[in-house]
C-alpha cells in the first residue's frame, strides 16, 4: 500500500482532510463519505465492468484509508452472497497451478472479495461435493481450475451461482478461460521435426489427453509420418509423486528404447528437469544426443542450463480473462448465467538451449 495522507491533503472525496476521520461502519456510510451513490460503491467494490477503473481505485482507496472492509455476512443475511469467491484447485504443488491461484487472489482482493480455496485431489466426485459446498454457504461465484466433470454436473452442482472453469480437462459447456495448447503443443513438434527429429519419447503426454495429443499427431503426420512408429508415450506415474522424480522415471524407461529416441516432449516444466538429470546420469548429452522440451517457462526454465526449450502460459493474462469473464457473470441475472463460453489465451513458444539437430545416424 502507499504511504498514507497528510492530514491536510485532499480525501477521497476532494476535501481537505481535518480532525478525526468519520465513522464508516457500511458501504451506506462510505458512499456518503465519498459523496456517491450507494449503487456505484457497491458496484466498485464488487468489480462490476461498468463502473470506471477511477472511481473503483478511488473507493478502494477510501476503503484501505479508513480501514473499512464490507461485513460479508450481513450480505448474506441480505440474499447478497458473502463477499466470497470459492476456488477449487486440483492440488498442491504444482508451480504453475499456485501462480495462477495466487494471482486470482489478488485479483478478487483488489475488488473487495474473499477467496475460500479447497483442493479436490484430482477427484471428480470430491470436486464435485467442493463444488456443492460453496453453492450451500452461498459463495458469490466460483472459479475452478483443471475441472474433471462433465457440464452437466457442474451445473447440478453449482446451480445459478456465477462460474469460471479454467483450463479443464475436457471441453464443457459453461464459461470457461484454457490456454491455446493445441497451437502450443503443434509449435513444439514442428520445432522438432524441423530439427530434423523423428523419434519421440512423451513424458506425461498419452492419447486421452485431448488437449495435447492431437496437434502431436497432427504434426507428424503432415510430415509423412506415422504416429504409431514415431511416439512412445509414458502416463505420469502418480499425481502425487515429485514431478522431477516422475520425469526421471519416465526418461530412464525412454532411454531403453531401441531405436532410442532423440528427443523427449514433456509435459512440463519440472519432469523435464528430471528428464535432463536422468539424460546426463546416463552419460548423453542435452541437446547433442537428446532434445528435451518443457512446458509453462518456470523459474528452472530459465536459469538452469541448458536453458529450457518451453511454452510460456502467461499466467497473468490468463487470470486477467478469468476475472473479466466472472465479473460478467456476476453482474448477470442468476437466470441467464453458466452460458457457455470459451476464451482462448495463446502462449508463446521459447526456443532454448535444450533442444538441438537431431544426432546423425552413425
Amino acid at each position: 500500500m502507499g504511504c498514507m495522507p497528510a492530514l491536510d491533503s485532499p480525501g477521497p472525496s476532494g476535501s481537505s482532510k481535518k480532525g478525526p476521520e468519520p465513522s464508516v461502519v457500511s458501504t451506506a456510510d462510505l458512499a456518503k463519505y465519498l459523496k456517491l451513490s450507494q449503487w456505484t460503491v457497491s458496484r466498485a467494490i464488487n468489480g462490476h465492468h461498468d463502473i470506471s477503473e477511477e472511481t473503483r481505485k478511488r473507493v478502494l482507496a477510501a476503503m484501505d484509508e479508513l480501514g473499512f472492509r464490507p461485513n460479508p455476512f450481513a450480505r448474506g443475511l441480505r440474499g447478497r452472497g458473502i463477499g466470497m469467491i470459492g476456488i477449487c484447485f486440483s492440488r498442491l504443488n504444482i508451480p504453475i497451478l499456485d501462480q495462477k491461484v495466487f494471482e486470482l487472489q489478488e485479483y478478487l482482493r483488489n475488488r473487495g472479495f474473499r477467496s475460500l480455496l479447497e483442493a479436490s485431489l484430482n477427484d471428480p466426485e470430491n470436486e464435485q461435493r467442493v463444488l456443492e459446498d460453496f453453492r450451500r454457504i452461498r459463495v458469490d461465484g466460483v472459479v475452478i481450475f483443471f475441472s474433471m466433470l462433465s457440464s452437466a454436473k457442474i451445473r447440478q452442482a453449482t446451480r445459478s451461482m456465477a462460474l469460471v472453469s479454467v483450463d479443464p480437462w475436457w471441453p464443457q459447456e459453461v464459461p470457461m478461460v484454457m490456454l491455446d495448447r493445441h497451437k502450443a503443443m503443434r509449435e513444439i513438434i514442428d520445432h522438432l521435426l524441423d530439427l530434423g527429429h523423428r523419434q519421440f519419447a512423451l513424458l506425461g503426454i498419452s492419447p486421452d489427453n485431448i488437449w495435447r495429443w492431437p496437434p502431436l499427431t497432427e504434426g507428424v503426420i503432415a510430415r509423412g509420418l506415422n504416429p504409431d512408429e514415431v511416439f512412445s508415450w509414458y502416463k505420469y506415474p502418480s499425481p502425487f509423486e515429485s514431478p522431477i522424480k516422475g520425469g526421471a522415471e519416465m526418461a530412464a524407461r525412454a532411454l531403453s528404447l531401441k531405436p532410442r529416441p532423440t528427443a523427449f516432449i514433456c509435459q512440463d516444466d519440472l519432469i523435464a528437469l528430471g528428464a535432463i538429470q536422468t539424460v546426463k546420469d546416463a552419460g548423453l548429452s542435452v541437446p547433442k544426443d537428446i532434445s528435451i522440451t518443457g512446458f509453462n517457462n518456470q523459474d528452472v526454465a530459465q536459469t538452469l542450463r541448458p536453458t529450457l526449450t518451453t511454452v510460456d502460459q502467461h499466467p497473468g493474462a490468463v487470470i486477467a480473462q478469468v476475472g473479466e469473464l466472472l465479473s460478467t457473470q456476476l453482474a448477470l441475472p442468476a437466470r441467464e448465467r453458466g452460458k457457455p463460453v470459451e476464451v482462448k489465451i495463446k502462449g508463446s513458444f521459447i526456443a532454448r538451449e535444450s533442444s538441438g539437430p537431431a544426432p546423425k545416424k552413425g
